[in-house]
C-alpha cells in the first residue's frame, strides 16, 4: 500500500488480528505524521516513558501499541494509551491497559 496525502505506512512487528499470533515485520498504515504534529505520538513522537527503547509490537488482536521487555512481554506503549484516554476516557484507558505483566517493567503496580 503506497502512502497518501492522509496516511503513511510504517514496517513494524505485528500479530494477527483474531488470536494475536505473531506474523513478523509488516507495512502497516498509520496516520500522515501532521496529524499528530506537535503532540506526543507513539508512532512519531514518542515521550520518553521508562520503555521508549523497547520495540515496538502493534497488537492488531487489540487495535493496540505494546512495548515488548526484555523479558519477552508485551506492555501497552504509554503513549497509546493516553491517546485512548483523550479519545475515549480514563476508563477505556484502563481497560486497554490491562496485562499479564510478572516483571513490572513497565512500572504499573499490579
Amino acid at each position: 500500500m503506497e502512502p497518501d496525502d492522509d496516511y503513511d505506512t510504517i514496517k513494524i512487528r505485528a500479530t494477527e488480528p483474531v488470536f494475536g499470533m505473531y506474523v513478523g515485520i509488516i507495512d502497516l498504515r498509520v496516520h500522515h505524521p501532521r496529524h499528530c504534529s506537535g503532540q506526543t505520538c507513539c508512532i512519531h513522537d514518542p515521550s520518553n516513558h521508562r520503555m521508549v527503547d523497547f520495540p515496538q509490537l502493534w497488537r492488531d488482536d487489540r487495535k493496540l501499541m505494546e512495548r515488548t521487555c526484555p523479558h519477552g512481554v508485551g506492555h501497552p506503549d504509554p503513549d497509546a494509551l493516553e491517546h485512548q484516554r483523550m479519545r475515549f476516557g480514563d476508563e477505556a484507558a484502563r481497560i486497554y491497559g490491562l496485562h499479564g505483566c510478572p516483571c513490572n517493567c513497565c512500572g504499573v503496580d499490579l
